[in-house]
């Protein structure tokens, strides 16, 4: 009901949902980015265990989304329902296509080599993230982030990278 509701209001700039246990019904927060009629700016979803679901979802809504600049997807260092290497590489193909998220805060989560080979190849296409926090991410391996640190440093744009 509240992701519904956050779909029909077109004037809301600000959400914040943290702690709140939304488990698999994170998912459907990204349904409150659709439509290019959108003022959202900033969804700070931190710690609420969606998941790969989570992952998939945000990665879609990121393609037709024009007003998003900061996104928090993060978890907390005990929670389960992280996004994983399949959730961050379907995150990273919409991401690879958003030209307006600045601040991505994706940690704790265990988006692996797979999901960081994805994301990296997602901001040599992205040109308006400047920030994104992977710290807490155990599953990053130091070949995934000599990867990630390259592709950040090769940018025209600069970004910041927190492990």
């Amino acid at each position: 009901l509240l992701a519904d509701a956050l779909h029909a209001n077109k004037t809301l700039t600000d959400v914040e949902l943290m702690h709140a246990e939304l488990g698999s019904a994170t998912a459907t927060f990204a349904l409150a980015l659709g439509g290019e009629d959108r003022k959202l700016t900033r969804l700070l979803l931190h710690c609420n265990h969606g998941g790969d679901a989570a992952g998939v979802a945000f990665g879609s809504a990121l393609v037709s989304q024009h007003s998003l600049t900061f996104l928090d997807l993060s978890t907390a260092s005990t929670s389960d329902g992280k996004i994983g290497q399949e959730g961050a590489i379907m995150f990273a193909r919409g991401l690879a296509k958003n030209s307006t998220l600045k601040t991505l805060s994706f940690h704790h989560n265990l988006i692996g080599s797979r999901g960081a080979n994805a994301l990296a190849e997602a901001l040599s296409e992205n040109t308006s993230l400047t920030q994104l926090d992977l710290h807490g991410d155990e599953t990053l391996t130091e070949a995934s982030r000599a990867v990630l640190k390259a592709v950040c440093a090769a940018r025209q744009v600069p970004l910041h990278l927190n492990f």
